[in-house]
């Protein structure tokens, strides 16, 4: 792979009884403006593995490392969150909105949301999502309601930048920061969420791609893929910005354990970074493309597209000390809760391997 292309990465980066290893129970409920389809996973006595498909989350548990169940979403899902009890997903393809509800383990697909671009928690009550087509970012209950409203939408929205080709979401710092790729490139904004107000628009360059962003250690990281070959830090304190070289094709960013990690796309590696001098800790050799990097549950994980893994790091020792087999092609994860949540797809995003 040599970089990106102008439509980016696709924007961009967990029941109180088990999802089922067999029946389904399936109900329809045509809605206004919308399908729901709400489905009961039921568990089943058996000792077969779930067999992995594409346009589905494949659920981890992360003790044992093996996969506990694997639930269809919509076409190409390209960005997953947890919010609370409930783990969405959005899929580019189509613009699903899927949401897995943990502890009963119902399952909602929506097409109301338009959800083509990324998604970010706000705490655990509710979740932004990002449509390309209607050009805007919507604040989503975590509930989900089944039913649309009487009247036209109340949710808090935001504009994204004039021709936006795709967006990476993330919350931190008391607001929502967005990187759009655009016709005329990169631009960053930071949404003041309570007033809901825009607080400051950065503007960089036609090659700068915000694959992901992520919020730590007082700033906002943003991996700008190939050529740029960079992650921008945008501190949130005093809004200035440093780029910092990395590896090739910077397509996943991550915080956590007193550091900020880099998923470089063209390398098959994780960069460790200190977030206050930005010098490069430990590069770690991982699957072949790592397209997603997610901290948690005492580890960082690594999805990587072409070689059909989830990686585990130790961040004690800076390896990989397991490597989880799916097949297909992962895209995007989120760890929490015992478990991590990897959305598969059918074919690699650009390129082949």
């Amino acid at each position: 792979m040599s970089g990106n292309t102008p439509a980016t990465r696709g924007w961009l980066h967990r029941p109180t009884r088990a999802f089922g290893k067999g029946a389904v129970a399936l109900a329809g409920v045509a809605l206004v403006g919308v399908v729901a389809v709400t489905t009961a996973w039921t568990s089943a006595r058996t000792d077969a593995a779930p067999t992995v498909v594409p346009g589905s989350l494949v659920k981890i548990d992360l003790e044992s490392g093996k996969i506990v169940d694997v639930v269809p979403v919509g076409r190409d899902p390209a960005a997953i969150e947890i919010v609370g009890r409930y783990v969405f997903a959005a899929s580019e393809d189509d613009g699903t909105l899927t949401r897995v509800d943990t502890r009963t383990g119902a399952v909602v697909n929506s097409g109301k949301y338009d959800a083509t671009g990324g998604l970010a928690a706000e705490g655990a009550k509710r979740v932004w999502v990002a449509s390309i087509g209607r050009g805007q970012v919507t604040a989503v209950d975590a509930p989900l309601p089944l039913l649309d409203p009487a009247g036209p939408p109340s949710s808090p929205r935001v504009p994204l930048p004039r021709d936006t080709s795709g967006a990476s979401l993330t919350v931190g710092g008391g607001a929502l920061w967005i990187a759009a790729h655009t016709a005329k490139g990169l631009v960053v904004e930071r949404w003041r969420l309570h007033p809901l107000r825009r607080q400051r628009t950065y503007r960089l360059g036609l090659y700068d791609y915000g694959n992901s962003v992520a919020f730590g250690y007082g700033a906002a990281w943003i991996a700008l893929g190939a050529p740029a070959n960079a992650l921008l830090r945008v501190d949130a304190r005093t809004g200035r910005t440093k780029r910092i070289p990395v590896g090739r094709f910077t397509d996943a960013v991550a915080v956590g354990f007193g550091s900020v990690w880099v998923a470089e796309k063209e390398d098959d590696t994780v960069r460790r970074i200190d977030p206050v001098t930005g010098r490069t800790r430990r590069v770690i050799a991982v699957g072949h493309l790592p397209a997603e990097v997610a901290v948690g549950q005492g580890s960082v994980w690594v999805a990587s597209e072409c070689a059909g893994t989830v990686s585990r790091i130790d961040p004690a020792t800076n390896r990989v000390v397991r490597t989880i087999e799916l097949g297909y092609h992962p895209f995007v994860l989120a760890v929490g809760g015992g478990f991590a949540w990897v959305g598969v797809r059918k074919n690699v995003y650009f390129g082949t391997c």
